[in-house]
């Protein structure tokens, strides 16, 4: 696409519609005029994959569009084909931060009963 001619430029290419909803809002905080291509047709298949979404905004905002953005465009590429987030942490590792999350409030009822 050339710049010079005025087409529409993509900043952004994903499947996820909470990406897509979060990059809006941010791209209307910031009075940046763009447009969603296949954000309603999201069971449509496009040989056999879901059609991706993308945004698109006038040559003269995608570069402020695309620094607003830079950490959503970041997440979007480190996420797997299924669009699962990577598994960074070991499994064990994830264990215990959930049983973690889940003991804690229950260990601090139990203390707050025994004191009255």
């Amino acid at each position: 696409m050339n710049q010079d001619a005025g087409e529409p430029i993509k900043i952004m290419e994903t499947r996820d519609h909470g990406l897509v909803a979060t990059a809006k809002s941010l791209l209307d905080g910031a009075g940046i005029e763009y447009t969603v291509t296949n954000e309603f047709s999201q069971n449509v298949m496009v040989a056999g994959q879901l059609s991706a979404m993308e945004i698109i905004v006038k040559p003269k905002d995608a570069g402020a569009a695309q620094f607003i953005l830079r950490g959503l465009m970041r997440t979007d590429e480190t996420r797997q084909d299924d669009g699962a987030p990577p598994q960074d942490q070991p499994f064990g590792l994830r264990l215990l931060i959930a049983l973690g999350i889940v003991a804690i409030p229950i260990i601090l009822a139990i203390l707050y009963a025994l004191q009255n």
